[in-house]
């Protein structure tokens, strides 16, 4: 079995066109290789990836972050404008309001105006109207006055004094037109 045990590498070397010892220095430099890759460059690009996902997972949460303080200031916005518009509404219901108050104050306040005037209006007619009175009643007296007068300086005769009364009366109508 020496023998064959022997024989093996000889087999492997001729018949198979295999040199083991080329195959050791070729897995030899294969295991430097990777060696160096590990010990050189598979760190680093572990590291560079590692770093890239950090970054990548920082930027996530700080994106979710915004999102979350956008959608917070949002809401507080909201809130801002639906109080903006109540205060609005309770503004605008306040205005209303005073308007009408004003409204009916102007209104009050002509109402009692034109009474005044009306009143005081009715006051000056009255007044004008016991002045005409007064002048009329002062008229008459004279006219009888002027009457008698002629009814004295004349004889009374009743067809004299008829005519006289007549005369008189012509002289007021024509006074009064």
């Amino acid at each position: 079995m020496d023998e064959f045990l022997k024989k093996i590498p000889v087999f492997i070397e001729d018949g198979l066109g295999i040199d083991i010892g080329q195959i050791g220095i070729q897995l030899l430099a294969t295991l430097i290789l990777f060696g160096f890759i590990w010990k050189f460059l598979w760190k680093p690009v572990t590291e560079l990836l590692e770093q890239r996902q950090e970054l990548v997972v920082n930027d996530l949460e700080g994106a979710k972050k915004a999102n979350e303080d956008a959608n917070a200031i949002k809401e507080q916005l909201e809130s801002k404008l639906a109080s903006a518009r109540d205060e609005a509404k309770n503004i605008l219901a306040a205005s209303k309001v005073r308007a009408e108050v004003e409204k009916s104050d102007i209104l009050k306040d002509a109402n009692l105006e034109a009474v005044e005037k009306l009143n005081k209006a009715k006051a000056d007619i009255e007044l004008e109207i016991e002045k005409a009175k007064k002048d009329l009643k002062d008229e008459i007296v004279n006219v009888a006055f002027k009457v008698a007068e002629k009814i004295i300086d004349e004889e009374v005769d009743k067809d004299k004094h008829e005519s006289v009364i007549n005369q008189f009366i012509s002289e007021v109508d024509q006074d009064a037109k």
